[in-house]
């Protein structure tokens, strides 16, 4: 009687070189795949992110300049004018400080990328019990409400905290702010007649003295004959690029955004 006996072989070296060869240019393939996938998330994303930080901040500061020089009793307007709506700088411990406080700071060329304002925000709120206005209505007050201010630092658009005495961050993303200050047109004493209908702006050295008209004494901050012209500014914000903020971002151009907001509560 025979007796067969069966061989159980494995795979040859070479079968397994090969497999493991096919197997590797899959996975290559596969991983090349999940990571350009994954960088295209993580761009949308980003992308995602700085327009709407883009959007917000624009949002923000329209809101807030449409309120500056806010005066419903008209208690500031006809006791201390100077004080309300736009101002170079707000009274000291929340002044301008050599550049750490806020103010309306305004270069030689007329860029500006900060501002401050006040306002009197509870100026028309009225006590239940005496009916007559809150203890504060007719004045602008040192608080988070009254004095409002911002400034581009950093890549964020920062707001100014009269209780802290410090800036806090709105938006971040931001690469560039810059305020333009308009008045109505043919109202710039600076410079004569345009010939046009449209606003003046006042951050352009009509006068040739080398200084933006709404600074034209050339100490860094707006004019109060000027201020007491604008009737709107000028928003224009532009964000980072995707690949300053990841590194794959590719060469995607910077989103912008404009706006020219009305000063509705000017003296």
């Amino acid at each position: 009687m025979k007796t067969h006996i069966q061989r159980n072989a494995g795979f040859s070296l070479t079968e397994l070189l090969v497999t493991l060869a096919i197997v590797s240019i899959f996975s290559a393939a596969l991983y090349g795949v999940y990571v350009g996938q994954y960088k295209a998330h993580a761009t949308q994303n980003a992308t995602v992110d700085i327009q709407q930080d883009l959007r917000n901040s624009l949002y923000v500061l329209q809101r807030s300049i449409r309120m500056a020089g806010f005066d419903p009793s008209l208690g500031v307007r006809n006791n201390s004018p100077a004080s309300l709506g736009i101002v170079g700088q707000f009274p000291s411990p929340h002044h301008y400080n050599g550049g750490s406080g806020p103010g309306t700071r305004i270069a030689a060329s007329g860029s500006c990328q900060s501002i401050a304002f006040t306002l009197d925000a509870n100026g028309d709120q009225v006590d239940a019990g005496t009916g007559t206005l809150v203890v504060g209505a007719g004045t602008v007050e040192a608080n988070d409400l009254e004095y409002v201010a911002f400034r581009l630092q950093g890549g964020e658009l920062q707001k100014y905290r009269p209780s802290l005495q410090d800036w806090v961050t709105v938006a971040e993303n931001i690469a560039t702010l810059n305020l333009e200050f308009l008045g109505e047109d043919d109202t710039n004493p600076k410079g004569g007649a345009d010939g046009d209908t449209e606003p003046d702006s006042f951050s352009v050295d009509r006068n040739g003295n080398g200084r933006a008209d709404i600074d034209d004494d050339g100490d860094g901050f707006p004019d109060s004959d000027m201020l007491a012209l604008v009737r709107y500014v000028r928003i224009t914000l532009t964000a980072k690029k995707t690949s300053e903020v990841i590194a794959w971002g590719g060469n995607k151009p910077a989103h912008s955004l404009s706006a020219i907001v009305q000063v509705r509560n000017h003296l």
